[in-house]
This record gives C-alpha cells, sequence and structure tokens, in this order.
C-alpha cells in the first residue's frame, strides 16, 4: 500500500499524477487527509475527497508519499504523519516528497541527498538541482513540472522499471 497524504493546500498535479500512475502500474494507493475533514482544499482551490483520515490509517504501507504546495507546512502540525515518516525511513521503506515537502523531511532529522523546490534548497542538507532524485529510500522531486517523472520513478523503484516504462508508452509520455 502506498499512502499519500494531504493537507489544505497541497499541490493538486503534485498529489494527482503520482496516484493515478500507481493505480496504472497496478499498485494499492490510498489518498489521507490529515486535516480532520475526507474533503481537502488543494493550492488551486480544487477539493478532493480523500479516502481516509490520517487517525485511521495503520502506516503499513510499503510507501509514505507527501505532495507539495503551499500548505506544506501543514505536515509538521501532524505528529502522527510526522512520526510515522520517520519509522518508516528508519524502516527502510520507501518515503517520497515533492517539492516543498523534502523540506518537511528535513525539518524531522531526515538529512539525505535530495532536490526541492528551488526557492527552497537551503533547507536542504545535500541538496541536488536534479528535477527527481532517489538516495537510498527516499525519492525527492522539485516542482509541479516534474510530477510525472516523479510518479514514474516512485513506480519503478517500487515495482520496476519495466512497468514504469509501460505505463509511460500507454500514455504516450516519454520518460
Amino acid at each position: 500500500m502506498v499512502y499519500v497524504f494531504l493537507t489544505t493546500g497541497f499541490e493538486l498535479v503534485e498529489a494527482m499524477a503520482p496516484v493515478d500512475v500507481m493505480r496504472r502500474a497496478g499498485m494499492d494507493v490510498t489518498t489521507v487527509s490529515i486535516t480532520g475533514d475526507l474533503q481537502v482544499e488543494s493550492a488551486s482551490k480544487v477539493t478532493v475527497r480523500a479516502e481516509m483520515l490520517v487517525e485511521d490509517c495503520d502506516f503499513d504501507g510499503e510507501m509514505l508519499l507527501l505532495p507539495g504546495g503551499a500548505g506544506t507546512k501543514g505536515y509538521l502540525q501532524c505528529q502522527l504523519l510526522l512520526d510515522a515518516v520517520v519509522a518508516q525511513y528508519k524502516a527502510g521503506k520507501w518515503i517520497a516528497a515533492i517539492c516543498a515537502a523534502p523540506s518537511i523531511l528535513a525539518n524531522i532529522g531526515i538529512h539525505v541527498k535530495s532536490t526541492v523546490y528551488p526557492t527552497m534548497a537551503e533547507e536542504i542538507v545535500d541538496y541536488t538541482t536534479a528535477p527527481v532524485w532517489v538516495d537510498g529510500n527516499v525519492i525527492t522531486a522539485n516542482a509541479v513540472g516534474s510530477a510525472m517523472d516523479f510518479a514514474l520513478e516512485v513506480v519503478a523503484q517500487v515495482k520496476d522499471k519495466a512497468t514504469a516504462q509501460a505505463v509511460a508508452e500507454k500514455m504516450y509520455y516519454t520518460w
């Protein structure tokens, strides 16, 4: 199971592109609201209905994924999620974060080489300008423009590269 966490102000494409691509790859994906309400408003004012609330999540999955966006700091208000992300990292299980969300990982002591939205680079200890980066069990991407490549990299790492390539080809996407 992959859990995709939504907070008020999340970047719609950074959440939904990975959800769509992972489901096309046959992966089990659940969207999780950390707001106390299943209805979560994105940064672009599109309301998405999450499939579960964070307090109902068992966090027993192969990946925890944090979309970025204007509301990224909202993750810092959810100790349940932060504790789960640290535990996931220490267990060697996958964590993925895009845009501003890699700064959350840095804030909770996960210091791996990563990329982030460029204006937040100073928050990352070992920053790379690459659009998508994998370091151990952490996948990061820099912005909404990298959402498809990020999503396909998630599939390649969690499943396999052949599956990611097949999904990209069916979508007529050059990866």
